[in-house]
């Protein structure tokens, strides 16, 4: 973990959710429907973190804007 953020993919702490984005603000900030970043992240590996103990519903899912935007330029391509 790196200032307070986890190491790529996988689980993160409650803590380092907090200060990162949920499926809706992402999916808001990308103009699609939050059900479109689930599948994203499902079929096309979009970067994102769980916090241990959730059931694994969209908005238990947290992302950083740098990775996604480095997402979208490796898709885009």
């Amino acid at each position: 973990m790196t200032r307070g953020i986890p190491e790529e993919g996988g689980v993160c702490s409650a803590e380092d959710a907090r200060q990162m984005m949920k499926t809706p603000e992402v999916a808001r900030l990308l103009g699609v429907d939050h059900r479109t970043v689930l599948v994203w992240v499902r079929d096309r590996a979009l970067p994102c973190y769980r916090v241990p103990g959730t059931s694994g519903k969209g908005t238990n899912y947290f992302f950083r804007w740098a990775e996604v935007q480095g997402w979208l330029e490796r898709v885009a391509k």
